[in-house]
């Protein structure tokens, strides 16, 4: 049976913050495709178990098609996408042929890594993307929706299931603006990603601590036996 969630490298989002350099202005809504295509990927790479348990290797082998039908993503949008992904971000190599493209994954098996949560992310039924084949494609606030949410995965606490961070470690790892952080998490809210609390350091705010909002990504347990606390994540 398929884990519940997919492995995702985060040595690219805590350490090389490489998610600061995708740029609305630049890219626009490739940026955004670009990013649901490699949850796309991670999640189909974690399936090959399940789907097809003889193939043991690495690859994930994806027609346009295909890539269109479990996205969203229009075929206008997947090779600018792709672009992004193996070129500027150097998250995946690519072999082109005709019979449809192989897919790997970089870094797929380095720990520490984060959980992808499958059960809100992926419907089996129809073997697409559940949520994120609802966005426009057409909003900055969406490419932040999408680089906030996979940094929270990377910075999220396996043991208590959540991620402390503040807006300026956010900024930080993202280079989403400070003012646009709210309208952001906001959609992440709203499409049943994540929840979102209060917290302060200290007992009492008046102690001299710190305010800051503690995620908590939806559909994922506490502490797996073979996974570590995510680097970054707070202990």
């Amino acid at each position: 049976m398929t884990l519940p969630f997919a492995r995702m490298p985060t040595s690219w989002i805590l350490h090389e913050q490489r998610l600061t350099t995708l740029s609305w202005t630049r890219a626009g809504s490739s940026a955004t495709a670009a990013l649901t295509l490699y949850i796309a990927l991670l999640i189909a790479h974690n399936r090959k178990r399940l789907d097809s348990p003889a193939d043991k290797s690495d690859e994930v082998r994806m027609t346009y098609g295909a890539i269109e039908e479990r996205t969203g993503v229009s075929r206008a949008k997947i090779a600018p996408a792709l672009h992004i992904l193996e070129s500027e971000l150097e998250l995946v190599q690519i072999e082109r042929s005709h019979a449809g493209n192989a897919f790997t994954i970089v870094d797929i098996h380095a720990t520490p890594f984060a959980q992808l949560p499958q059960t809100v992310l992926y419907d089996p039924k129809r073997r697409a993307l559940r949520c994120l084949s609802n966005f426009t494609l057409r909003s900055k606030f969406e490419l932040g929706a999408l680089k906030l949410y996979l940094a929270i995965l990377a910075l999220r606490n396996t043991r208590t299931g959540t991620a402390s961070v503040g807006y300026e470690k956010l900024v930080e790892y993202t280079g989403v603006r400070r003012s646009d952080i709210s309208r952001c998490i906001g959609h992440l809210i709203n499409l049943e990603l994540i929840a979102v609390s209060s917290a302060v350091d200290g007992f009492h705010s008046s102690s001299g601590g710190h305010p800051h909002n503690v995620y908590r990504p939806l559909g994922l347990s506490t502490r797996s036996p073979d996974q570590n606390p995510a680097a970054g994540a707070d202990d």
